[in-house]
C-alpha cells in the first residue's frame, strides 16, 4: 500500500475542492442585488443558484432574497455542520448544511434545503419583520412613551436607511426636521459629517426638541 505525505495529502484536496468549486462556478450566473428597506440584498431565482454561490464564495450572507422571499442568518452551530435563515412573514426557513465549514473543504459540500420556520428568536431583528419587531421592542423597553413617539422613530429610522445610513441610537433629542436635513445631506456622499452641517444650517431651536435644550 501506497502510502503519502500530509502535505500531499493536503494538495489533493484542495485540487478537488478547487475542481468542485469550479463546477458549481460554471452554473453561477453574475450576481444580483435587490434593493430592500435600505440594503442591497443577494438575489437568486432558487434555492439551487444560493447554494452554487455559497460553495463558489466560501460563505453566506447575512440577508438573502430565494425565489422572492427574504430571509435573515438567525443562527449557527459552533460544530460547523448548519446555519439557519429565517423569514417570519411567510414563516420559511432555508438550512445550510456542512460537514464541517471549519474544516478543509469550507463550504464546498453545502447543500441549501427549505423547511417551514416552527418558531423565530424574540432576541434579533428579521428583516421582513424589523419594523413590526421594532415597535414591540420599544413598547416593551418604554412602555409610558406615547405611540406618536414610536412612530416617529420608525418614519426617522426610514429615512436613514433609504439614504444608505445607518439610524441613529439614542433618546431622540432632536427634531424630525433635523433628521430630514442630515438623511439629504448624507445620501449625496461628499459631506463628512453631515450632522454638523446640519446643526450649523437648522441652529439649535430646529435641531433639538424643546424637551431636550437646556436654556442659557
Amino acid at each position: 500500500m501506497k502510502t503519502i505525505k500530509l502535505n500531499e495529502f493536503k494538495s489533493i484536496i484542495k485540487k478537488l475542492v478547487k475542481e468542485h468549486v469550479e463546477k458549481s462556478d460554471k452554473l453561477l450566473k453574475e450576481e444580483i442585488t435587490t434593493s430592500y428597506k435600505g440594503r442591497k440584498i443577494l438575489t437568486f431565482q432558487n434555492v439551487e443558484e444560493f447554494q452554487n454561490w455559497i460553495r463558489q464564495k466560501q460563505r453566506t450572507p447575512d440577508w438573502v432574497i430565494v425565489g422572492g422571499t427574504v430571509y435573515t442568518m438567525d443562527n449557527y452551530d459552533s460544530e460547523g455542520s448548519e446555519i439557519t435563515y429565517g423569514n417570519v412573514t411567510e414563516s420559511k426557513m432555508l438550512v445550510v448544511k456542512t460537514e464541517n465549514r471549519y474544516g478543509i473543504l469550507g463550504f464546498s459540500d453545502a447543500v441549501v434545503e427549505e423547511d417551514v420556520l416552527g418558531g423565530y428568536r424574540n432576541d434579533m431583528s428579521y428583516l421582513d419583520k424589523e419594523e413590526e419587531q421594532g415597535k414591540e421592542w420599544e413598547k416593551m423597553t418604554y412602555p409610558d412613551r406615547p405611540t406618536e413617539e414610536i412612530d416617529e422613530t420608525k418614519d426617522v429610522n426610514a429615512m436613514y436607511r433609504k439614504a444608505g445610513m445607518t439610524p441613529p441610537k439614542g433618546k431622540g433629542i432632536h427634531t424630525k426636521k433635523f433628521h430630514k436635513c442630515v438623511t439629504d445631506v448624507g445620501a449625496k456622499g461628499d459631506i463628512d459629517n453631515p450632522f454638523a452641517v446640519c446643526m450649523s444650517k437648522l441652529g439649535r431651536d430646529k435641531s433639538v426638541k424643546s424637551s431636550h435644550r437646556r436654556e442659557d
